[in-house]
């Protein structure tokens, strides 16, 4: 049986168990013999050569020497200009039967270098699809796919191919493959988002947005990919319209413009100056003025916590304004109007201060004070961000009246805010609506009670709380007597 098997050693060599050879002594005179017939002009002669010597390697299961004429004939063609000869050799050699890996590696490598030699963008297509053809579905030359992948992206986006370019960087997955560049792999998912929101694919742009993680792009090295990115969450969130998520992408881009670290040539040389830097403060804070509330909803855990943190530091009679659903908004304010460039943008340190004090802001003074913001880009761009603006003074009005009145006449309200009746009670349903403020209004009486209620969840919870604070207290009081005892009898066996 096993005679029959080992009979044909050829058949063996290609089995499972392979013998390796030697053939590199071999291999060297077939490459110093196929120059020699590139010199004279004979190609197809030295192709022929190296071909030959490359099915004795491969069947022999020597790699080196395999790898080293696989390239020498890529090579060859390449210096040949040979075009369409070296697609057909390198589709050839890379289905060779028993091919190696490691060969087919050195065949793409080597053949890559051809795309940027080619002399007509026709050539140039024509040489990245047909390597993207031999190279798809083999993960041991995922790298050179997909960079073939972007560059003929690149090509058909200059040719006015918007749709297919994007399809083509959609299906790319770059976040897989182990021997990329971190900056690489950023710069190819950067381009999948702006690709995505060219053409208006929000979807698909949020979930490639989603393969950048906050934590690995916050690194000094990749500070300008970082701003990149937050540039790109702006145009998206813009089309939301989500004046608080555009405010925390100003934010990020703030935070990191100051660093010591910051390379402006990083991102072709903005924010090299101290106001253009001051200018992305200015947008941190005109998005935060514009955003509601409860832009951002967390989770019930994280809220409380802020809302307790951010209570700790108010006055005890200023507590009522803070609202679970608030926080976010109100602890960057707070953090901005500690911020010591704010000095340098005194208009806006104003408004900060408006925000953040519990009193009312006449409208009518407020838009003459600060007529000048209209000017700025937020407002250019988009002139009924005013208007929002105005929603944002009256949401603050009325709260701050929640927090000092129980109790309060509809007409009394209006005349407190500056609007009809009418206006105001939509106003303060919607509110209400939105968990902005606690309120209830007595049509019949035109009477609003602000008073805060607790739900049935809230009022079980409170009486837990007090219960597990008594037993506490009633633990901890047990233990203080027991220990008194102790010491009691102590001294009274000393003295005996």
């Amino acid at each position: 049986f096993f005679s029959i098997i080992m009979a044909d050693e050829r058949e063996w060599k290609l089995g499972t168990y392979r013998v390796e050879e030697d053939y590199s002594k071999q291999t060297a005179e077939v490459i110093e013999k196929a120059n020699e017939f590139f010199k004279d002009g004979k190609v197809q002669e030295a192709i022929d050569t190296l071909i030959s010597m490359e099915k004795t390697t491969r069947l022999g299961g020597d790699t080196k020497s395999t790898q080293k004429l696989a390239k020498e004939v890529v090579k060859m063609l390449i210096d040949a200009k040979d075009w369409e000869l070296l697609m057909e050799q390198s589709e050839l050699l890379m289905k060779k039967r028993s091919q190696m890996k490691q060969v087919q590696s050195v065949i793409v490598q080597e053949a890559v270098r051809s795309v940027e030699l080619a002399p007509t963008k026709e050539v140039k297509i024509q040489l990245i699809e047909k390597l993207r053809s031999i190279c798809e579905g083999k993960i041991h030359v995922e790298l050179e796919y997909a960079r073939l992948t972007v560059q003929l992206a690149d090509i058909w986006d200059k040719d006015g191919k918007l749709k297919e370019a994007t399809s083509l960087m959609q299906g790319l997955q770059v976040e897989t493959i182990g021997n990329m560049d971190k900056k690489e792999k950023f710069d190819i998912i950067l381009q999948q988002v702006e690709m995505s929101l060219r053409m208006e694919d929000y979807t698909v742009a949020n979930i490639m947005a989603k393969k950048i993680p906050q934590r690995t792009i916050d690194k000094p090295d990749t500070m300008g990919h970082k701003i990149r990115f937050h540039t790109l969450l702006i145009r998206y969130f813009t089309h939301f319209e989500n004046n608080y998520m555009i405010c925390k992408q100003y934010n990020e881009i703030y935070n990191t413009v100051f660093k010591p670290e910051f390379k402006p040539e990083e991102v072709d040389g903005k924010y090299s100056t101290t106001e253009e830097k001051l200018e992305v403060l200015q947008y941190v804070l005109m998005f935060l003025f514009l955003s509601a509330y409860n832009s951002v909803p967390e989770t019930i855990e994280e809220e409380v916590k802020a809302a307790k943190a951010l209570a700790d530091k108010q006055k005890p009679e200023d507590r009522k304004v803070v609202d679970i659903n608030s926080n976010e908004k109100l602890s960057l304010l707070n953090t901005l109007q500690a911020d010591k460039r704010l000095e340098e943008l005194p208009e806006f340190k104003a408004m900060v201060k408006h925000f953040t004090s519990l009193e009312l802001i006449s409208w009518a003074d407020f838009s003459g004070r600060f007529a000048k913001m209209k000017t700025l880009g937020p407002f250019q761009e988009k002139p009924e961000r005013w208007e929002t603006l105005q929603k944002r003074v009256i949401e603050h009005n009325i709260r701050v009246i929640a927090a000092y009145y129980k109790r309060l006449h509809l007409s009394r309200l209006s005349e407190l805010i500056g609007m009809p009746s009418e206006e105001t009670e939509d106003f303060l349903c919607q509110m209400v609506s939105d968990k902005l403020v606690s309120a209830k209004i007595n049509r019949m009486d035109g009477i609003i009670d602000f008073t805060q209620h607790t739900n049935t969840a809230q009022q079980l919870n409170k009486w837990a709380d007090g219960v597990n604070e008594v037993l506490n207290l009633m633990g901890t009081t047990c233990h203080l007597i027991t220990k008194e005892q102790m010491v009691h009898k102590g001294k009274g066996k000393a003295k005996a």
